[in-house]
């Protein structure tokens, strides 16, 4: 079929699992020809998250850096590995891990020629991916099915992905309307809420610490803080690869490093992203003073450290560019 030469990445549609109220939504990937793929990301939440890594890629890339260096900035903030999402790519046989193959073997297909062999992969965010359970292959099965229907009818119609008359958010979704393999299907066309994109924390750090920074004098330092994955995975024997995250803390006056803290996304990704706050705060309070200004260009951090930080006497501000941070960012590259 080669969708890739008719869709592009940003016209994702779902599928609803049959009897359940699971959606995953679709993109396809290999527009400009460099990786072909479908990417399946899971449930609301997963599709939040790929708009959301789509606008920081889109604003990074508008910096003063090239667009590799932007696609590697946006890749060490976390990017697709800490969206929840399945991806079906084509590669070469020696890029096929054990159960790629395997799964062709039993399937008795074949294939032949370099970027034409399929891998399977299930993206858990944080961690390294690794092949899917059952359970997510038939769900990959199922959507796949409804995959090739949309995609056929994409690429003969301009119009069928999106109507005319629709707002530019509406998504359409496959819907089944009976259960099991005799379902029968319906386009659905859906505007997203403000829901959608909501994602709650509770806020984990001590009384001692923050009120410790709040009793520090205020000093003429202007800090910058951002929270990076470093794409070098670490596996223990016996346990799933993950990707270790840094929050680092740059002085914007002369671009040292005034601060790291190391973490993991164990038990899970959201746990880690709870347990910002109290890092921070120890590594704010190490200095013996509290900064002028901090500035904050993710999202994530802003929601998670603004009104604690403020509460604490430290100014917070929301900024598009942090210069200092990307020449940090760009040594850790190459030391990497």
């Amino acid at each position: 079929m080669a969708p890739w030469e008719e869709v592009y990445e940003s016209d994702v549609f779902g599928v609803q699992i049959p009897g359940t109220e699971r959606i995953w939504f679709v993109s396809v990937m290999g527009a400009e020809g460099k990786f072909r793929a479908l990417s399946f990301y899971k449930g609301y939440e997963g599709f939040a998250s790929f708009l959301e890594f789509r606008d920081q890629a889109e604003r990074m890339s508008r910096m003063a850096m090239s667009g590799e260096g932007a696609l590697s900035a946006a890749l060490l903030t976390g990017g697709p590995m800490t969206i929840p999402h399945l991806m079906l790519s084509f590669a070469n046989r020696e890029e096929l891990g054990r159960e790629d193959l395997t799964a062709i073997r039993k399937s008795g297909a074949r294939f032949r020629g370099k970027g034409h062999w399929p891998r399977i992969e299930e993206i858990v965010p944080g961690y390294f991916p690794v092949y899917p359970d059952r359970e997510t292959l038939v769900d990959l099965f199922l959507v796949m099915q409804q995959a090739v229907i949309v995609l056929e009818r994409a690429m003969k119609d301009d119009h069928y992905l999106y109507r005319e008359k629709d707002p530019d958010e509406t998504v359409l979704i496959r819907t089944p309307t009976g259960k099991g393999p005799l379902s029968r299907w319906k386009d659905h066309y859906e505007t997203p809420e403000e829901d959608w994109t909501t994602v709650s924390f509770r806020l984990v750090y001590t009384t001692d610490t923050w009120t410790a920074l709040s009793g520090l004098p205020e000093s003429p330092v202007v800090l910058q803080i951002d929270l990076l994955m470093l794409p070098a995975p670490v596996k223990e024997k016996g346990k799933r690869g993950y990707f270790p995250f840094v929050l680092l803390f740059v002085d914007k006056e002369n671009g040292m490093v005034a601060g790291m803290s190391m973490m993991t996304p164990h038990p899970d990704l959201h746990a880690m992203h709870e347990s910002i706050p109290q890092k921070v705060l120890e590594e704010l309070v190490k200095p013996g003073s509290r900064p002028s200004k901090i500035e904050i260009r993710s999202d994530l951090l802003h929601a998670l450290l603004d009104e604690m930080l403020e509460e604490a006497g430290c100014r917070v501000e929301w900024v598009n560019q942090m210069l200092q941070m990307d020449e940090v960012i760009g040594l850790l590259i190459e030391d990497l």
